[in-house]
Parts: C-alpha cells; sequence; structure tokens
C-alpha cells in the first residue's frame, strides 16, 4: 500500500546551535523536485545545506546531502520515503551551521528526525487508483444513478443530456467492482 502527503508539512529542529527547517511537498515530476529545492535555495540563499530526497509514482528516486558527508543527509531522508511507502512526496532540510559538528551519526539523527516531524505534519493517505469511465444512463435512471454513484463514492465529472444521458465518472477501483455487481449496472 502506498501513501501521499495529505498537504504540504514543515518542521524545525535545533541541536548544538545548528538549525534545521523541514519541509514534505507533493511533487510529480523531476521538474517540480528541482523548481521546489531551487526555491527553497532563493529563500533561505544564507543556508548551509539543503538536503533533499524525492520519490514520484513512476519509480523516480533522487536524493542529495549537498556537501553533507556522503550518506548522512538524503539518504536517510530517502529512507523515510521509502519505509513509509510514500510516493510523490520531496522532503528537504535546510541547515544553519551551529559552529559544533555533530558527527556522522548526529546529522543522520538531525535530518531523518527533522524530516519525520515534516512528513507528520503533512499527514498521510493511501493513494487510491481511480478509474475515468463514460456511463450511458436512461432518463428514467439518471436520479437513481446519480444517487448510487454518489454512495459508493464515484465523482461525475461531467454528463451530457443531448442522447440519453452520459455520465463522465471516476471511481476507485473496489467502488468499481461493486458498481459492477449492483442492480444500477444492470439497468444501465
Amino acid at each position: 500500500m502506498n501513501y501521499e502527503l495529505k498537504k504540504s508539512g514543515e518542521s524545525f529542529y535545533e541541536i548544538k546551535k545548528s538549525k534545521f527547517f523541514g519541509f514534505a511537498y507533493t511533487v510529480t515530476s523531476v521538474e517540480q523536485t528541482s523548481d521546489f529545492i531551487s526555491k527553497l535555495w532563493n529563500m533561505y540563499s544564507d543556508a548551509t545545506h539543503v538536503c533533499w530526497a524525492a520519490r514520484i509514482s513512476d519509480g523516480v528516486a533522487k536524493y542529495s546531502d549537498d556537501g553533507e558527508p556522503q550518506g548522512t543527509a538524503g539518504k536517510p531522508l530517502y529512507n523515510i520515503l521509502e519505509k513509509k511507502n510514500i510516493l510523490n512526496c520531496v522532503i528537504a532540510v535546510v541547515r544553519y551551521y551551529g559552529g559544533i559538528q555533530l558527527g556522522a551519526g548526529g546529522l543522520v539523527r538531525a535530518y531523518s528526525h527533522t524530516g519525520s516531524i515534516a512528513i507528520d505534519d503533512a499527514g498521510l493517505q493511501e493513494i487510491v487508483t481511480r478509474h475515468k469511465f463514460s456511463l450511458k444512463v436512461e432518463y428514467t435512471n439518471i436520479d437513481k444513478a446519480k444517487y448510487f454513484l454518489n454512495k459508493i463514492g464515484a465523482v461525475i465529472i461531467d454528463s451530457d443530456y443531448s442522447m440519453g444521458c452520459t455520465m463522465i465518472v471516476e471511481i476507485s477501483d473496489d467502488n468499481l467492482e461493486i458498481l459492477k455487481n449492483s442492480d444500477l449496472y444492470r439497468i444501465i
């Protein structure tokens, strides 16, 4: 089961005078990921590092330590996405160095903690595969069809009443099976 963010999330963590600002953001392409990281660099141009990880539903997975010791920032952020099965998301952490070295383990913990808090702030929801299709309905059954489709969580995107009624409907896998097994499906 895969998940996506409900909304964007943010976090803040401070340890040994280093400040970590975390961001979880929805992206669906490498370009959107790059744009988001560029925006963070513009907003936090005086930051020491902007480390990030992204996982996109088309199988793309990328991360960057941005000058931190290898494997101490980007990979731990990516591990959060992978462990929680999160897709279409970038986690970025902006760091302001506080003058005290944290060591490799300290960096891993700080980036992981900041990223996790940003994900918690955003919240997760299951990714539901939805199907879009056309449905023809006789005029006499329009109200019954609309009621039933609404009841099973289908979304009527468009309707055309020129010759009978044709509805463009979007529905999840589970609810598509319910529709196929219903009386409505047989009378449509």
